[in-house]
């Protein structure tokens, strides 16, 4: 009987790259069955990362998975997903938790002790369920007067986003960067919001040395400062809100801190979107109605100007309830980033996606305490059919014969 040539390995490759994602995954778990060559190409890294970019550049655009949200009476954070393929592993629920930023595949999570005495923070992999603990900061006003008030604002990121670094197909696993931003509100005299920034590595295992310092003249207090914030290239954007709004950017390269004059929107909640590669704002009116601004006409300076866009949503023309919600603090508005949707959480009406370019408004889930979380959209290149953990061990729960060693270099000749 006449052995039929193998194939090339690369040619090989080539056909398994082109193999579509779906769900479940039948294409791939057969492949990966019919010999340990083939096997052994797909539980490689590389080919997992060659899958992810071919099949990403054909979607696009990055997909939101769900959102991480944290109940003000449930015991620490969850994730709730807007998709039936995408199931993490369980993020760490206990009381005195909460969920503060979430991107690259990273929760960061806000630990509080019992007494209060102690706050340190968790950064964990939605993908992997890995956790690493980081203590917090040093906190510069200890040892000042009574006078001075102190906040915390966060953001989690992957350590090779600076620059293009990182196209964060699969580096949920690799080093990441956590920002802290420390805001004091001296209470007296010009009444002052003092601004310094600080970042922890994961690669050291430590906190720098304060990187950057601003101030901002005749604020009038230091809460709901900044939360949510916004990647944009190699900066991060603050929103710095209480009854003048100003923008914060922090350049991650320079270690810069500026300060961004934002259109004072009065009885609005806000949130920042990225529009053409800037800043821009989503405005939820207090009508009900959804606006967006973006920045045009940017000097060397930060100086530009807000230009309010026609693309107005009226959102009781499509959710008939929302005059039911009578205060601010009963819904909440969260942009996902790479993405042109925005999170709705509407107290005791729902979760909805609200797409800000075909202003096409679906609802999600029902989540009747949303509003009055912390809501943290997760966005993702995930492919269905593809779980974001490492491939082989996908492969591994689907069949006995996967438990062989990965450097067994059997070759596949005529597909035995």
């Amino acid at each position: 009987m006449m052995v039929l040539p193998s194939l090339m390995e690369e040619l090989v490759e080539e056909i398994l790259l082109r193999l579509p994602p779906e769900e479940p995954p039948a294409h791939l778990v057969r492949a990966a069955m019919v010999c340990k060559a083939w096997r052994r190409i797909l539980s490689d890294g590389g080919f997992r990362r060659r899958y992810f970019r071919f099949h990403r550049d054909r979607r696009a655009m990055p997909t939101l998975l769900g959102y991480v949200c944290r109940s003000s009476t449930g015991p620490g954070p969850q994730f709730v997903p807007t998709t039936s393929y995408f199931s993490p592993p369980p993020l760490p629920t206990r009381y005195g938790y909460r969920a503060i930023d979430c991107r690259h595949g990273r929760v960061l999570i806000r630990v509080a002790s019992e007494d209060g005495s102690r706050e340190d923070l968790i950064v964990c992999s939605l993908v992997t369920g890995i956790r690493h603990h980081l203590s917090f900061p040093a906190c510069t006003h200890k040892h000042r007067a009574y006078d001075c008030m102190c906040s915390f604002t966060w953001a989690v990121l992957c350590a090779r986003h600076q620059r293009g670094g990182c196209d964060h197909l699969d580096c949920h696993s690799g080093p990441f960067l956590v920002v802290s931003v420390q805001t004091d509100y001296q209470a007296v005299g010009e009444h002052t919001l003092h601004m310094r920034v600080s970042v922890y590595s994961s690669e050291t295992g430590a906190w720098s040395a304060q990187t950057a310092y601003c101030a901002i003249q005749n604020h009038c207090d230091v809460g709901g400062c900044m939360n949510p914030n916004l990647l944009i290239g190699d900066a991060l954007y603050f929103i710095v809100a209480c009854h003048v709004i100003k923008i914060l950017r922090y350049d991650l390269c320079g270690h810069g801190l500026s300060v961004i004059d934002a259109p004072q929107l009065v009885f609005s909640e806000v949130v920042l979107i990225e529009i053409d590669g800037g800043p821009g704002i989503v405005q939820l009116d207090h009508d009900c109605s959804v606006y967006t601004w973006s920045l045009r006409h940017v000097d060397a300076y930060g100086v530009g100007e807000w230009v309010r866009h026609n693309n107005v949503v009226q959102l009781e023309t499509m959710i008939p309830t929302i005059y039911d919600i009578r205060y601010p603090e009963d819904y909440t508005i969260r942009f996902a980033e790479g993405t042109n949707t925005v999170l709705l959480g509407l107290y005791g009406i729902g979760v909805f996606t609200l797409d800000l370019n075909s202003r096409q408004l679906r609802e999600v889930n029902f989540n009747e305490t949303c509003g009055k979380n912390c809501m943290l959209p997760y966005v993702s290149f995930y492919i269905p059919g593809i779980p974001l953990v490492p491939f082989f061990n996908f492969l591994s729960s689907h069949d006995p014969l996967m438990n062989m060693q990965s450097h067994d270099q059997t070759k596949c000749d005529n597909g035995t």
